[in-house]
C-alpha cells in the first residue's frame, strides 16, 4: 500500500474567517469629525431631531467596520490543506495455464475472462478428452520432446533459433468448440486481422482435406495463406483437425511463417501417418 501527499486549495466560495483586527489607513476620530460636519449641515437644512450626531455616526461606522471585517476575512487567501491519499495496488491478473497449442472452445468467453482477471473456467470449456492411443511416424529431422502439459499427447521440435518449429498433438473431449471458433482463436494468437464471414468461409472451403493411415478424415488449416511474403518473419500456424467419435484431435505447428512453409510437407506426412496404436 502506497501513500501519496497532495496540497489542495479550498473550493471557490468557501468563506474562512480570519482572526485579528483590521487596520485602517485613516484616523477614526478624524473621520467622525468630517462626517459630523456633513450631518450638521444636513440637519439644519432638514430641521432634524436632537439625536446625537456623533452617536449616530458611531453606530453607522461600527456597522461599516463589521461589514469590512467580514468582507476582508472572506477575501483573505486561505491556507493550503494537506491530505494523505492511500493507494492500493490493483489485483494481478492470473496467468493462464491453457496450452496455446490446444483447441479450446468458448474462446471469446475465455479471452474476456482473462481480461477481467476471472480465474474460473468459462461455461462451455471442456477438459481434455478421453485418453486416445495414437501412433505416428516421426518425420526426418524432427525430434520428439517432453510434453509441456498433460493436455498433449506428443510434442515435436525441429531446427533452432529463428529457424525452429514446434508441433504438438492434443486431444479434447467432444467437438472442442468447433472448427471455426478454433481457427479464429489461432488467427488472434498470431495477430492475423479478422476477415468477413464470407471470406472466412471461403478460406475454410479452400483448405486441404486428407485421410490418414487410420482412416481419419482430417482438415489441414494453413494460416500462412492469410499472410503475405512481408510476414515471413512473423509467427504463423499450420494445423490439422481430426474429429473422432467422442473427441477432437489437434495437430498444430508453430513458428516463423517462412520456416513453417518449408516444413509443411513433413507436417502433412505426420498427419497422414496418424492411426490407432495397435
Amino acid at each position: 500500500m502506497d501513500k501519496r501527499y497532495c496540497h489542495c486549495e479550498p473550493r471557490r466560495g468557501e468563506a474562512i474567517f480570519s482572526e485579528g483586527i483590521v487596520s485602517y489607513s485613516f484616523s477614526f476620530n478624524k473621520f467622525l469629525d468630517q462626517m459630523s460636519t456633513v450631518l450638521i449641515s444636513s440637519k439644519k437644512k432638514l430641521g432634524g431631531k436632537s439625536t446625537s450626531v456623533k452617536g449616530l455616526l458611531a453606530m453607522t461606522v461600527s456597522f461599516v467596520v463589521l461589514i469590512s471585517l467580514v468582507c476582508t476575512s472572506c477575501e483573505k487567501q486561505a491556507e493550503k490543506r494537506h491530505y494523505v491519499e492511500i493507494v492500493s495496488k490493483a489485483p494481478e491478473i492470473p496467468v493462464s495455464t491453457v496450452d496455446p497449442h490446444a483447441g479450446i472452445p468458448g474462446f471469446e468467453q475465455m479471452r474476456q475472462g482473462m481480461m477481467q482477471g476471472t480465474s474460473a473456467m468459462p461455461e462451455g470449456i471442456v477438459p481434455p478428452g478421453p485418453a486416445v492411443e495414437l501412433a505416428w511416424d516421426l518425420p526426418s529431422g524432427w525430434t520428439e520432446s517432453p510434453n509441456k502439459s498433460s493436455m498433449r499427447l506428443a510434442t515435436f521440435t525441429a531446427g533452432s533459433g529463428e529457424g525452429s518449429i514446434e508441433c504438438s498433438i492434443v486431444s479434447l473431449g467432444g467437438m472442442a468448440g468447433g472448427v471455426k471458433e478454433n481457427i479464429r482463436r489461432w488467427m488472434w494468437q498470431v495477430n492475423i486481422a479478422e476477415i468477413s464471414d464470407a471470406k472466412f468461409d471461403e478460406f475454410i472451403a479452400q483448405q486441404e482435406q486428407i485421410t490418414t493411415l487410420g482412416k481419419f478424415a482430417t482438415t489441414i488449416i494453413d494460416l500462412t495463406q492469410l499472410q503475405s511474403n512481408a510476414d515471413n518473419s512473423n509467427p504463423s500456424i499450420i494445423a490439422a483437425i481430426l474429429i473422432l467419435d467422442d473427441k477432437t484431435v489437434f495437430i498444430k505447428m508453430t513458428g516463423k511463417r517462412a520456416v513453417l512453409i518449408a516444413h509443411r510437407q513433413k507436417f502433412e506426412a505426420l498427419c497422414k501417418s496418424l492411426r490407432y496404436d495397435q
